[in-house]
């Protein structure tokens, strides 16, 4: 999804400021989805993603709003600013774009990228709680639609928070175990679904986990 994103806003959105990049665009976003991208590359996407947000109007397609693109544009950044592992940057960039999310319409489509993104930084940031309110956001948004696969990931993401956050103590991998099986469940009903194996994957992850919690509490 960040790559797709990426791409959309590099190739359909500031196709205008192609020749303000020193290197071809493409090029760019080559070496970024290949993980080859260095320090300097990833701050010129940067700097042209900042370009793009405040770029003069009449370069818009006619497709494409003033916040549409601020929207992209900072949901792209905060993409980017998590794969070159400035967390607290990135989580800044994807809360600008819920705000402006809020002021545009018939942006349902993009709300589980935002809330689930968001989730996934607060996680990484050790802020579980704040976490699993932005997955069950996605929960609720998935319910609505009645998406499996977007179930199935926000229960995953749930599952991976109770795990993180277990302990002996509180055996939160009780609440881990239960949220990967609704996960799976989910997954089972996307027809030809390549991510079912990873959810079982996770799951045996799980107990392995809870195997070893149990074992050290009693030893």
């Amino acid at each position: 999804m960040r790559r797709t994103w990426l791409l959309t806003l590099l190739t359909s959105t500031f196709v205008c400021l192609h020749s303000m990049a020193t290197e071809p665009l493409d090029s760019l976003y080559q070496c970024y989805i290949s993980s080859l991208m260095t320090a300097a590359q990833t701050n010129e996407l940067l700097q042209l993603l900042y370009d793009a947000e405040y770029a003069d109007s009449t370069d818009l397609t006619p497709d494409h709003s003033i916040r549409e693109r601020q929207l992209a544009v900072h949901l792209a950044m905060s993409y980017l600013l998590y794969d070159s592992g400035d967390l607290h940057e990135s989580l800044d960039a994807v809360v600008r774009a819920e705000e402006v999310a809020t002021q545009i319409r018939d942006t349902v489509m993009l709300n589980d990228d935002l809330a689930s993104h968001h989730g996934v930084c607060l996680f990484r940031l050790g802020r579980f709680g704040e976490a699993i309110e932005q997955f069950n956001k996605c929960v609720t948004l998935g319910m609505n639609r009645q998406d499996a696969s977007m179930l199935s990931s926000a229960y995953s993401n749930i599952a991976a928070v109770f795990l993180a956050a277990s302990t002996p103590e509180n055996k939160l991998y009780e609440e881990a175990h239960t949220y990967i099986l609704e996960a799976i469940e989910h997954e089972k009903q996307v027809p030809g679904s390549p991510t079912l194996s990873i959810r079982y994957g996770v799951a045996s992850e799980i107990n392995i986990k809870r195997q070893e919690i149990i074992i050290n509490f009693n030893t």
